[in-house]
């Protein structure tokens, strides 16, 4: 009788116990926490959209119109990983990829922590634009040439403008002719210009002077000689 109360009552613990165990072999693993990564693109220091996220040369997504791209990435904690973008037409590449490693940033503003690790990139400009302010000082009409080709004439004040959009380093002429006025020195003046890599303006500032007009030459004739008389040859005179 005994025996028959223990095996009742070993029956329902054993039953538990492989219910128990069942359950935890059927609950699911703890959810994976992903690290965040928030890829910022710029152009001039102003965010610039379109740009394409390249992660371990797989690409991810592009920026968005505040030149923003977050990435939630997953495997063991400390593993290097390559970023890099692909600027949008218009814009040079940035030079590189840039290597971190997988891992949390933990800060007490919820803000940076939901950031992750930021990364930039800048895409800066495939040309650049160049002003040159030609000054002439009361020179009006004189024709303005870049790299040989007139593209203006100053103004009644004297003053032109020359605007060249090129790639950076790119060089260019600015003369200003003066065969309109032979009189003019110096006699067509010149400069050079390198385009730098950002938007520049340039002044070019000659002053000229006007030679006076040659004087006329007064050639003087001599006086014509007095009549010669005759002369008598031969005999006394009369």
């Amino acid at each position: 009788m005994k025996s028959s109360m223990n095996a009742m009552f070993v029956a329902p613990v054993a039953l538990a116990a492989l219910a128990a165990l069942a359950s935890c072999e059927e609950a699911e693993p703890p959810p994976r926490v992903p690290y965040t990564f928030t890829i910022t693109a710029t152009s001039d220091r102003q965010p610039l959209a379109n740009v394409t996220v390249v992660y371990n040369d797989t690409v991810l997504g592009a920026t968005n119109a505040e030149g923003l791209y977050t990435a939630n990435l997953f495997g063991p904690e400390g593993q290097p990983v390559s970023f890099s973008v692909r600027c949008p037409d218009g814009y040079r590449n940035a030079e590189g990829s840039q290597l971190v490693t997988l891992r949390r940033v933990m800060s007490l503003d919820r803000q940076v922590q939901a950031r992750g690790v930021e990364l930039g990139f800048e895409c800066p400009p495939e040309y650049r634009d160049a002003v040159v302010i030609v000054r002439a000082h009361d020179r009006p009409g004189l024709p303005v040439y870049v790299d040989g080709v007139e593209v203006t004439r100053t103004d009644a004040s004297g003053t032109a403008h020359v605007h060249r959009r090129m790639m950076p380093q790119a060089q260019f002429q600015v003369r200003i002719a003066t065969a309109s006025n032979p009189r003019l020195r110096p006699v067509d003046p010149s400069q050079s210009y390198t385009v730098p890599d950002h938007d520049a303006v340039f002044l070019f500032d000659r002053r000229f002077e006007e030679e006076a007009p040659p004087r006329r030459r007064v050639v003087r004739r001599a006086a014509p000689p007095p009549p010669r008389l005759p002369v008598r040859i031969g005999g006394p005179p009369r």
